[in-house]
């Protein structure tokens, strides 16, 4: 297709002209001016017609996903990918290379979408719909700047959001019975939390009403399975088999743990003055749900890589 502003011969179906960036037609294409050069994104017929794929070739040729015309970048050039959840690119043996960050690379290497990525002596427009939709997704940014705006990258993922959620629903119920002179009480976690103990707790002089040690981990592990809940919405993570949610869970765990081991202990004191503390279905399935999401991202890491064999 020939410009007929500045008569360049462009690629068929180009959108605006390689030379002076005038608008052309209006096919599948897109250009984006940037540095004196220009990028195309070309959707040849055949091949991928959409933005929405997690494996894009990067080069001179027309038959690419992302055309670059510019002499210095090799036909087939570079290759990104998505692979375990994170975004790579890596050089198709191009002869000027591609570099991320100021280095030349010569394996698959993660990136992301602050990553200064050029392909050859040309910069890569992260911006493209082709490219931006892989990083954006997939480039292990937790976070980004928009237009002076934060924005924060949301999970997709639900197994972490449901063990959570049973969490917040279990403090609701009983958790612990206090048995005494042919009586007994039952508390939640919540009441434990907040010291809304029932009143026959005070007849039976068994638990103190005032604010103690106890009352504060139970408030902790309140604020803390709140708070695990919000990570798990959030894509903040440590590694693809690991993240921030899963870390707050081990503290969780230790927590519980510690909690029904003391309370072991005041039952064998209280037993002497026929005192039963007894922990209900409730405290040991918080236990057990906590312990799985320990492993929710390792267990998502496997569930998404026995989809995409």
């Amino acid at each position: 297709m020939k410009c007929p502003k500045c008569s360049k011969e462009n690629l068929p179906g180009a959108i605006y002209c390689a030379g002076c960036g005038v608008k052309l037609s209006a096919l599948q294409n897109i250009s984006v001016k940037q540095e004196n050069k220009t990028q195309i994104v070309h959707s040849p017929g055949g091949m991928k017609s959409s933005y929405e794929s997690l494996d894009i070739i990067i080069g001179r040729s027309s038959g690419c996903d992302v055309v670059i015309d510019n002499p210095g970048v090799s036909s087939k050039h570079s290759r990104i990918f998505v692979e375990n959840s994170r975004a790579y690119i890596e050089d198709l043996r191009s002869l000027n290379g591609t570099i991320v960050n100021g280095r030349k690379i010569n394996s698959r290497t993660p990136i992301g979408i602050s990553d200064n990525i050029f392909i050859g002596n040309q910069r890569l427009d992260v911006n493209l719909p082709a490219v931006y939709n892989i990083l954006s997704a997939y480039g292990g940014d937790d976070y980004s700047f928009s237009g002076g705006t934060l924005q924060l990258k949301m999970n997709t993922r639900w197994l972490g959001k449901i063990l959570y959620f049973i969490m917040i629903l279990l403090m609701f119920f009983p958790w612990l019975t206090v048995r005494a002179a042919g009586s007994s009480v039952s508390f939640t976690a919540i009441d434990f939390a907040f010291n809304r103990f029932p009143a026959e707790l005070n007849i039976l002089k068994i638990v103190s009403p005032d604010y103690g040690p106890l009352h504060t981990l139970f408030l902790f592990l309140f604020m803390g399975v709140v708070i695990g809940m919000v990570l798990n919405f959030l894509n903040f993570k440590i590694s693809d088999k690991f993240n921030y949610a899963n870390l707050l869970s081990i503290i969780l765990f230790v927590m519980l743990v510690g909690y029904l081991s003391l309370v072991s202990s005041i039952d064998n004191i209280f037993g002497i003055l026929s005192v039963v503390l007894q922990h209900n279905f409730a405290a040991y399935l918080f236990l057990f749900i906590c312990f799985i999401s320990i492993f929710e991202a390792l267990i998502d890491y496997r569930l998404s890589n026995r989809d995409r064999i």
